[in-house]
């Protein structure tokens, strides 16, 4: 299944009416890109995907508490399909776990390595978002680390998603 990841709600509309997407996941960085107020991106967004398609959004706070505070103001404000973004730091392992036990199926961001995925899924994460280009930058092989992420979860027996990101390139 396919994801945009943009805060940009008239792309969206533009590319949900050309493509079947299932969602959008969006970070920090692509909402301050858009030059408002957090909330009214953020509700632009769900109102052109629709109540309840997912819509995966990432928390900012740097410790697990801040993290699982953001993540429950922010499910108030998504609404249905709600998927907070964590980073897999040691705090945001910490965090995926207590969202997990509250319900939320979480998005663990960020990761660049097997480890860090195996690490989040068994954590309680829903997705892990390895992101490909920004391994194949820093000369690692973003293709290999899903792959390997995927063999993990499989060996495992973990429900956990692999959502490969930051593609830039159709190699």
């Amino acid at each position: 299944i396919y994801f945009l990841d943009t805060a940009d709600a008239a792309a969206i509309a533009r590319l949900c009416d050309l493509y079947p997407i299932a969602g959008v996941t969006t970070n920090p960085t692509l909402v301050a890109r858009e030059k408002r107020p957090f909330p009214d991106v953020i509700r632009d967004i769900r109102a052109v995907i629709g109540d309840g398609a997912m819509l995966h959004v990432q928390v900012t706070g740097r410790d697990a508490g801040t993290m699982v505070t953001e993540a429950k103001k922010l499910a108030d404000l998504v609404g249905a399909g709600f998927h907070p973004k964590v980073p897999v730091t040691a705090e945001g392992i910490k965090a995926i776990r207590r969202l997990a036990g509250l319900g939320f199926r979480v998005t663990a961001t960020a990761v660049v390595a097997p480890q860090q995925a195996l690490m989040a899924a068994v954590a309680g994460a829903a997705f892990v978002a390895p992101y490909v280009n920004r391994l194949d930058m820093i000369g690692g092989d973003g293709a290999r680390v899903v792959a390997d992420i995927v063999h993990l979860c499989r060996v495992h027996d973990l429900g956990t998603k692999v959502l490969a990101a930051s593609f830039k390139t159709v190699q």
